[in-house]
């Protein structure tokens, strides 16, 4: 036998496309490149809300920024605020209104001078701040660890897809001779 025949022998058993590949390949093999395609998807479905998601909070963001640089007095901002519903930046603002509407200055007005808050009073202020802002980007980070799981787990997927491949394969040859 000549090896230019060898040579066409072997090429008729080997897939000629990326389709054929996948088609002609066991049922494990296909298993894990289905669960690869799936993973694949969920994580570009996740990426396109969320860029969608931070597209638009961005846009309203700006709108509510540039008001309350605007803005004269509270009432304005609050105004602002209000157009600009489930912003972060409104969420927060409107949190401390409601903090600074409930909370009784420890020092009260006289005609020299407005009503002022004590350090406690501020200090609580900056903690029922931060809790808020911690709370906007919590709700902001909805699914993002779910990208970073799939991204860690598809390496090791492909992986085991390969291992199982080549030992199908020394399967393959074993059982030829």
């Amino acid at each position: 036998m000549s090896v230019f025949t060898i040579f066409m022998q072997s090429e008729q058993g080997i897939p000629g496309s990326p389709l054929e590949l996948i088609t002609t390949s066991d049922p494990v093999t296909k298993v894990v490149l289905g669960i690869l395609v799936l993973l694949s998807a969920i994580s570009w479905g996740i990426i396109v809300a969320k860029w969608r998601e931070f597209r638009r909070m961005r846009k309203t963001s700006d709108q509510f920024v540039h008001a309350f640089e605007r803005a004269h007095t509270m009432s304005e901002v609050a105004v602002a605020a209000r157009k600009a519903a489930g912003n972060p930046f409104a969420n927060v603002f409107e949190r401390a209104e409601q903090f600074i509407s409930v909370t009784t200055p420890a020092m009260p007005a006289t005609p020299e001078r407005s009503a002022r808050f004590s350090q406690s009073q501020v200090e609580a202020l900056h903690l029922v701040l931060d809790a808020q802002t911690q709370a906007e980007r919590d709700t902001l980070n909805h699914y993002i660890p779910w990208l970073a799981t799939i991204g860690s787990a598809s390496p090791l997927i492909g992986l085991l897809g390969t291992v199982l491949g080549i030992i199908q394969s020394f399967i393959g040859l074993s059982t030829s001779g």
